[in-house]
């Protein structure tokens, strides 16, 4: 991860490089995480689960469209 982290530049495609990471990797991580801990802990239904996680996607993606050009 910290060789990863060092090749990106900050020149125009590094910033790009960065708004990727910071507006999909990050957000679906933490997504992925508390739907794990709804399951785990609250015993949500699959099917919850999946309408969540359909919804946080789309979230994202407009986000990304938004913010991340």
């Amino acid at each position: 991860m910290k060789k990863f982290i060092h090749n990106l530049s900050t020149d125009v495609n590094g910033i790009a490089e960065w708004a990727i990471i910071f507006y999909t990797v990050f957000p679906l991580v933490g997504f992925i995480a508390s739907l794990v801990y709804l399951i785990k802990k609250e015993k949500i239904k699959a099917n919850a689960v999946f309408f969540y996680a359909l919804m946080g996607l789309l979230i994202n993606v407009i986000f990304y469209m938004i913010f991340g050009r």
